[in-house]
């Protein structure tokens, strides 16, 4: 595996030859020579001796060779461990990179879930009502601000709920806001604001038990006490 990662990235075999060449220079320069004395006392055995047989006393061979292979093995060992590190905390980074992929993607597709059950809620709760034989319905046609502009309000009597249907009606100001009105013995009571945009087509308002006609005005984004007259988009008897 050394051998393999050596071959495929020349940076690892400079640095490969730099560590090796370091070592046995350091354990060349430590190397000690052997006492004169003992090459004396050797050949002085030898002329000494009155046998004519002569043995032949092996001689062996420096160990520099030996140390050399046993740098060269511990500088693999040293390499391979490295590399053995480098591979584990690659894998360890590319599961952590997929976890957190796996993480955002969960976060996302649970997002997802959420509004679509929040969806689907209010889709079974519109439908409920636009089916509801209870609810009666009461049209609000345009006044002179605006003749093609139409809402719907659904009435249930004995639950009181009232809810509004916008079908028609023209984006009001960033600082205005439509304001719903249940005419009740003759006096406007305020039913409650209702928002304008995607998905708010059906809203619920405040409840009511006695109500004789309904009505709508643009007013200050928050409401108002009272309706503005000349400000009235809607109105529909019961």
């Amino acid at each position: 595996m050394v051998n393999q990662m050596i071959a495929k990235h020349p940076d690892l075999k400079k640095e490969f030859e730099l560590i090796e060449e370091s070592l046995i220079k350091t354990a060349e320069s430590n190397t000690v020579a052997p006492d004169p004395a003992i090459k004396q006392s050797i050949f002085a055995q030898i002329n000494s001796t009155s046998k004519v047989e002569t043995k032949v006393i092996p001689i062996q061979k420096k160990s520099g060779n030996i140390l050399r292979y046993g740098m060269a093995a511990s500088i693999a060992l040293l390499i391979g461990s490295v590399i053995v590190n480098m591979v584990m905390i690659n894998r360890y980074m590319d599961m952590q990179n997929e976890l957190a992929k796996l993480g955002k993607e969960k976060t996302y597709m649970q997002t997802e879930v959420d509004a679509q059950q929040k969806n689907l809620a209010k889709m079974e709760e519109q439908f409920a009502v636009l089916t509801d034989p209870n609810n009666q319905t009461i049209t609000l046609k345009g006044m002179d601000l605006s003749p093609t502009s139409m809402a719907t309000v659904f009435w249930n009597k004995a639950s009181k709920d009232v809810y509004v249907y916008i079908n028609n009606l023209p984006a009001p100001p960033t600082d205005k806001q439509y304001q719903l009105w249940a005419i009740v013995d003759g006096k406007p009571v305020d039913a409650g604001m209702f928002n304008m945009g995607e998905g708010e087509t059906l809203q619920k308002m405040k409840s009511f038990s006695n109500a004789q006609a309904f009505a709508v005005t643009l007013e200050n984004k928050g409401g108002s006490p009272s309706p503005t007259m000349d400000a009235m988009y809607l109105m529909g008897e019961v």
